[in-house]
Order: C-alpha cells, then structure tokens, then sequence
C-alpha cells in the first residue's frame, strides 16, 4: 500500500526553500511524527523593508462641543519608513548586511499553561534575532499631517542631524541593539496565558537608543522650530507586558526604568536644545536622570 506524504519549509525574503512531493511505503509513513511547532526563518532584501508612507486617518475631524472649525477629515502622515538587521552591534554608524535568515517566528501550541493538569491550550508565538544580527535599524524622515481638501500636508516634525559615519544613505534611522546573549526578544501568548500577558518583551535591554536630532516645525513658518538631539540611556523594558482589555491597549511594568530592585537606571537628555531654528542660539542640555516608574500602567483607547 502506498501513501503520499508533503514535506515542505517556509521561507520569506527569497530564502532558501524545499518542496517535495513523493510515494512512501506505509512502513516509512510509520516512522514520519509531527514536529514540534514551526519556524519561520526571515531573509529579507539587502536594502530591508522600505514603505513611503503610513497614514492615520481621522474621518471626521474634532467635536464641535470641544472645538469649532475642525470638523474636516484629516491624515496624520509618518514618512519613508523602514527597517533592516544589521551585523553590527553598536549604534549609529554602519549597518552591514548578512547572507543568513536574520529574524526567527518560532510558533507552538502549548497546553497546560498554569501547571494543574488540564488542557488550557495556547499560541506561542516568540520573535528572535538570528543569522549574525546584533541590531535592528528603522528608519523615519518626518510626520506630517494633511486635511481633506486636497492641499499639501504640513510637516509637524523631522528626524536627523546625523554627519560624518552616522550618515544613512536610506534616510534617519533609529538603531536598537538588544544587549546580552539572549536574542529573542518578546513573546505573545494566545490563550490562557501562562506568562501573564498577549505579549512580553523577553530581552527589552536595548542600552542606549539615539534619535538624532528631533525637530518641531512651526506651521506658518518651516524656517522655525524646536530642535535638540534625544538620547536614552540604560533603556530596558525587559518584562514589559501589553495586553488587551474592556479599556483599550495596556501598556504594563513594575518597574520602568528601574532594575528588578527597583532601583532607577534610565537617562532622557535633550542636548543642543534650540528655539527659532537651526542658526539659533543654544540654550543648552536638560535631562531626567535614574528614572523609575513603579507600576506603569499606560492605556490606548479609541475616541467616545
């Protein structure tokens, strides 16, 4: 008696992939088990993901209770957006290619999810950085928004200032750089939960996070704005769980910013801080230094 049996692999970004269909005996399909969930290995182009434009659309402008006037439809625009993994393990500065996969979607059904013995099923589903990535780049140039009459958007806010290496040919860029040896950096859980939340972030130490040079542009005058350079420092949100509930989009940690102890770690700095343009004076650097939130809990929620 002969069966017919379906191997196959998955792949994403022209990566290397098989796919065989032939006649087995029933005592070789005697030998064939199910696998342990599945793995889904991501080579993506050289240049990343490029996408020019995201928009937020408001259908029906502001309230007139709250404000007259603002009744129109309108967009809120983030533009050349991107995002690549790269070989190198600081930030800024160069973002070398690699041959291999570089990103992994490990996903299971898993039971049991509180230890009693009875069947509480879950998804599991883990993303890790692999393939010799250190780091992940994303890109960003500006927001802008946009009303419904057709006109051009108006810029509300630029990234860059970056000179000499730091220069990306592909535009700003953000760099997030998960520190230690563990690379798989959250997990969501579908189902009764058994880590507590949808999703938790495994490995959040990403150390410092540079933004460049952040800019608000004045609207009636683009030669105006608030400018200064954004850095964080001692970023973790290791264990930051997001959930979802009759309220909105929950944002949950026990100690943002802090270590296990609850001891503060994370630095905010403007530095360069200038009003009226880039040839204004400077007026200086301000910060928050050690910060730590007990309990943080942020919520997102839709307009009533």
């Amino acid at each position: 008696m002969l069966k017919h049996a379906l191997a196959f692999s998955v792949g994403l970004g022209f990566s290397a992939s098989a796919m065989a269909l032939e006649q087995i005996t029933e005592e070789e399909l005697s030998t064939v088990s199910a696998q342990d969930g599945v793995s889904i290995l991501w080579k993506m182009d050289d240049n990343g993901v490029r996408i020019n434009s995201v928009a937020l659309v408001d259908k029906n402008g502001i309230d007139t209770s709250i404000a007259t006037g603002y009744n129109n439809a309108g967009k809120l625009i983030a533009s050349n957006l991107g995002f690549k993994t790269c070989a190198e393990s600081t930030i800024n500065g160069s973002c070398t290619t690699l041959l291999l996969p570089t990103i992994r979607f490990d996903i299971d059904a898993i039971g049991d999810h509180n230890g009693n013995g009875i069947s509480s099923p879950m998804l599991n589903v883990s993303l890790t950085l692999g393939g010799g990535a250190n780091k992940m780049r994303f890109y960003i140039d500006k927001i802008s928004v946009a009303n419904n009459t057709g006109g051009a958007a108006t810029t509300l806010m630029t990234f860059g200032g970056r000179t000499g290496g730091d220069v990306d040919s592909y535009g700003h860029y953000i760099d997030i750089v998960p520190q230690g040896s563990n690379k798989t950096i959250l997990n969501m859980q579908l189902g009764f939960e058994r880590q507590g939340n949808l999703i938790k972030f495994t490995n959040g130490n990403f150390g410092t996070i540079d933004f460049g040079t952040v800019s608000f542009i004045d609207g009636t005058n683009t030669a105006n704005s608030l400018r200064f350079g954004l850095k964080l420092e001692e970023f973790d949100i290791t264990d930051l769980g997001i959930d979802i509930d009759t309220t909105g989009l929950m944002f949950r940690h026990a100690n943002f910013g802090g270590d296990s102890a609850g001891v503060g770690k994370m630095d905010i700095t403007m530095t360069d801080i200038k009003v009226g343009g880039a040839s204004a004076a400077s007026m200086g650097t301000i910060g928050l230094q050690n910060i730590n939130i007990k309990d943080l809990v942020v919520v997102v929620a839709g307009k009533n």
